[in-house]
C-alpha cells in the first residue's frame, strides 16, 4: 500500500481526492494507492519548495508541483523530484506540468472546489454546452492582478469596441473562484483577453485553456510554449506572432471580428493538434521512473 500526502496546496483542494493522486494510481493501481496524512505517508506532494518539518524527507519521496513562475533550480536535497512549468532540462529531476493540465478532469476527482474541474476529458474540450452557446458581445477580459500589460491592453481593445472585465478588480468576481460561473460569464463573448501575469518560459497557466473551452477565440500574451501546448492556429499569439507593434495587433482583431468567414475558420479550429491522453500518458510515464519507488 502505498500512502500518499499533500501540504501546502490551495483552499479547495480535495485532498483525499486530486489530480496527483490520479497520477498515482494510474502507475500503481487503485487498490495500491491512499491518500493519507502528509506527515506519516510514502510519497508527498507539496506547493512550490516548501517542506515542512514533519516531513522526513529520507523515508518519504517528495514532489514539488511549482505552479507558479517561480525558480525551480535551486539546490534542494530534500526535494526529489519536481513537476513544473519549467520546460528546461537543467535539473534531471524535473519534469514539465503546465498549470492548465490539471484543469482537466483526468481523473474522476471527487468534491473538489478548486479549481473545480468542469472539463472532463478531451471530448469536451472540443464540445461542451459553453461552445455551443451564442457568442453575442465582442471580447472579454478576465483578470484579477491588475499587472501592466493586462491594463494596458484591455484599454486597446476597449478603444475598438465595448470590452468587458471579469474578475474582483472589475467588481463582478467571484471570491470562491468559481470555473462554473466564469466559464457561464466569459462564453457570452466572441474573443477572451488571456494575458498571464509574467512572461517566463513554459508558463502556461489555464488562461487561453478555459477562453478556447468555453467557445471564444483567445488573444493571447505569454511564453512561447504556447505554441507547443495549444493548437497555434486556434487562437491569437499577440506575443510571439510576428506582429511589429500594438496598432497592428488591434487591425488583426478586427479584420477577424468583421470577417465572418475568417472568424469561423479560427474558432473551428481544434485546441489540441496532438493525442491529449497521450501527452498526459508520456508525463506519468516519465514521472514513475524518475519517483522511482
Amino acid at each position: 500500500m502505498i500512502k500518499v500526502g499533500t501540504w501546502g496546496f490551495w483552499e479547495g483542494l480535495n485532498t483525499e481526492d486530486h489530480f496527483f493522486l490520479g497520477m498515482m494510481k494510474k502507475i500503481y493501481g487503485e487498490s495500491e494507492v491512499v491518500a493519507h496524512n502528509h506527515f506519516d505517508c510514502d510519497v508527498a506532494f507539496i506547493a512550490e519548495n516548501y517542506l515542512p518539518k514533519e516531513i522526513d524527507s529520507s523515508k518519504t519521496r517528495v514532489v514539488s508541483f511549482m505552479a507558479e513562475p517561480k525558480p525551480v533550480d535551486y539546490p534542494n536535497k530534500d526535494i526529489h523530484l519536481y513537476l513544473s512549468f519549467d520546460p528546461t532540462n537543467h535539473m534531471t529531476n524535473n519534469i514539465r506540468l503546465p498549470l492548465w493540465m490539471t484543469y482537466i478532469d483526468f481523473f474522476s476527482v471527487r468534491n473538489q472546489l478548486n479549481p473545480l474541474l468542469v472539463i472532463n476529458n478531451k471530448e469536451e474540450c472540443e464540445n461542451n454546452r459553453w461552445i455551443q452557446k451564442e457568442k453575442t458581445k465582442f471580447c472579454v477580459a478576465p483578470y484579477s492582478s491588475l499587472v501592466a500589460p493586462r491594463r494596458e491592453f484591455h484599454s486597446v481593445l476597449n478603444s475598438y469596441k465595448k470590452t468587458d472585465g471579469f474578475g474582483l478588480p472589475h467588481g463582478n468576481g467571484d471570491p470562491d473562484r468559481s470555473e462554473i460561473k466564469k466559464y457561464d460569464f466569459i462564453s457570452d463573448y466572441r474573443f477572451c483577453m488571456c494575458f498571464e501575469n509574467t512572461m517566463k518560459l513554459g508558463y502556461v497557466t489555464e488562461k487561453l485553456f478555459q477562453a478556447k473551452t468555453a467557445g471564444c477565440i483567445p488573444i493571447y500574451w505569454g511564453s512561447e510554449y504556447c505554441n507547443s501546448d495549444f493548437n497555434p492556429e486556434c487562437f491569437i499569439n499577440v506575443s510571439s506572432g510576428g506582429f511589429k507593434d500594438v496598432n497592428e495587433i488591434l487591425e488583426y482583431i478586427k479584420y477577424i471580428d468583421q470577417n465572418e468567414e475568417e472568424y469561423n475558420r479560427i474558432k473551428k479550429e481544434k485546441l489540441f493538434n496532438y493525442d491529449l491522453n497521450l501527452k498526459l500518458d508520456l508525463i506519468i510515464e516519465r514521472f514513475a521512473e524518475k519517483l522511482n519507488i
